[in-house]
């Protein structure tokens, strides 16, 4: 190493080589893993609690169901279309930019939230601030990141963090309630904005270069020279398979979210306690 380098950077190097690999490239791939799947369990389960808040802020205001439910409706659509975006933003700024930015959108969306006044103002919030938020956290950056460190072994790896998403669902939406019959839904997001926030911190301090630079054995150093012969989005977009998973997604999703809004309000209708 030139004589010249700084003492510290040559430090920093050590360690990101020794980070990334033999038994040290196991416990970091491990560690991006549990990273992965805290922040899907908080993108999924906060943007679910919405089921949960529905009832209460319709009954403060006097609006109807759709009207309400059209503050979750755009989250979904929002973060849908935000989504072939985060690729490019996570190639051109790095893991801690998209996932910074998705923490703290998240906080806004919910501190803006809990001092809503009109239809708009939540549909700003927790409809697009959250929507894009949830995006910056959600599948594809977890899988570009997680493909860094996984490889073939990727399926495996999106399982677990798939699976964080039926977590994040299960314990954040009966706290959600618990928290809303005990402080009100105003308070609640207050709760969640701070949370989302106070994350930012530790986010940032992370070892993002590390991180970033996946294991040796998955990613090797791209030649100049070479010219990629293989799928683009127009070919992929004319073959069936492309058509036949795009639907399978489409009407999974039209048949999911038609109904996941309104059925924590309908069941208490039905006579069922929060």
């Amino acid at each position: 190493m030139d004589q010249n380098t700084p003492k510290e950077a040559s430090t920093e190097a050590s360690k990101e080589r020794a980070g990334s690999t033999g038994p040290n490239a196991v416990r970091t791939a491990l560690v991006v893993l549990g990273l992965c799947f805290t922040l899907a369990v908080l993108g999924r389960g906060l943007s679910e609690s919405f089921t949960v808040f529905l009832k209460p802020i319709s009954e403060n205001f006097g609006w109807d169901r759709a009207q309400v439910v059209s503050i979750y409706s755009l989250t979904w659509l929002v973060s849908g279309l935000t989504a072939p975006l985060v690729g490019r933003l996570f190639d051109h700024s790095g893991p801690r930019i998209v996932y910074a930015l998705g923490l703290f959108l998240l906080g806004a969306a919910f501190l803006i939230a809990s001092h809503a006044q009109a239809l708009w103002q939540f549909q700003l919030s927790i409809g697009i601030c959250l929507g894009i938020g949830v995006a910056f956290i959600g599948n594809v950056p977890n899988s570009i990141l997680l493909g860094r460190w996984f490889g073939p072994k990727l399926p495996t790896a999106m399982a677990v963090v798939y699976s964080a998403m039926g977590g994040g669902v299960l314990a954040l939406l009966p706290a959600s309630q618990l928290l809303i019959d005990h402080l009100g839904w105003r308070e609640t997001y207050q709760v969640y904005a701070l949370a989302a926030l106070g994350l930012l911190v530790p986010l940032l301090l992370l070892p993002w270069r590390m991180f970033a630079a996946g294991s040796p054995h998955v990613t090797k150093k791209s030649d100049p020279d070479f010219v990629d012969g293989g799928w683009t989005l127009v070919s992929a977009m004319r073959h069936h398979a492309f058509w036949a998973l795009f639907s399978t997604f489409f009407f999974t999703a039209v048949g999911m979210y038609s109904i996941a809004a309104q059925i924590v309000a309908y069941l208490i209708d039905a006579g069922f306690p929060p």
